[in-house]
């Protein structure tokens, strides 16, 4: 089972969320209490009171995070973290692409595939 915590770094890297893929691989998504209880969404497709499996709908709202396919850089990026330019893992996308995206969000894995994650800084 793939896990993946969700950090906005204004900071001190503040633990928001959690993704973590179920056998069925549906993703399974849960807010911090924590985080809850500051009030503050980070993706208006997911609100503060949801916990459960995301949405297709969710899912595209994740992905939109990522840099655009369309973007002449967007091979360059793939081969720098070692996963092919068709990669359609939302997981691996999320962690190497998404890790440090334009925003204060930065995904990290928790304890999968070594050989990807020990590029994250």
């Amino acid at each position: 089972m793939r896990k993946i915590e969700l950090r906005l770094n204004l900071g001190k890297k503040d633990l928001v969320w959690t993704i973590t893929e179920q056998e069925s691989g549906s993703l399974f998504f849960e807010y911090l209490e924590k985080w809850v209880k500051s009030g503050f969404y980070i993706d208006p497709m997911i609100p503060l009171e949801f916990k459960g499996i995301l949405s297709k709908d969710q899912i595209d709202g994740l992905l939109e995070r990522l840099p655009s396919t369309d973007n002449p850089r967007y091979e360059e990026h793939c081969l720098a973290w070692g996963i092919k330019k068709d990669e359609t893992d939302l997981m691996v996308l999320l962690v190497t692409l998404g890790h440090k995206s334009a925003s204060s969000i930065e995904f990290f894995p928790v304890g999968f595939n070594p050989g990807i994650w020990s590029k994250i800084s």
